[in-house]
């Protein structure tokens, strides 16, 4: 929201300052759901109770990263002008 309210209030600097690290801490987050998806597997095929069934899941996070970044280019495109 904050960023969203920086580009609406023509701000774009401020708004990227914290969207880029989010966007970072995202990704990092899908790539470790993403291990533990596949050891969950490995588990699940040795018929071995599942882990950490209450995360999100891997479409979670790909679905908050495409509209982030989409919001950020947003606010890039605004920094850089017409």
């Amino acid at each position: 929201m904050y960023a969203e309210s920086c580009g609406w209030n023509q701000k774009p600097e401020e708004g990227l300052a914290v969207l880029v690290p989010l966007l970072a801490d995202l990704e990092q987050g899908l790539k470790a759901k993403e291990l533990t998806r596949k050891r969950w597997l490995k588990v699940r095929a040795k018929r071995k109770p599942p882990m950490h069934e209450e995360e999100p899941s891997p479409s979670f996070y790909r679905d908050w990263l495409e509209s982030l970044g989409e919001l950020r280019d947003k606010l890039e495109a605004q920094r850089s002008g017409p």
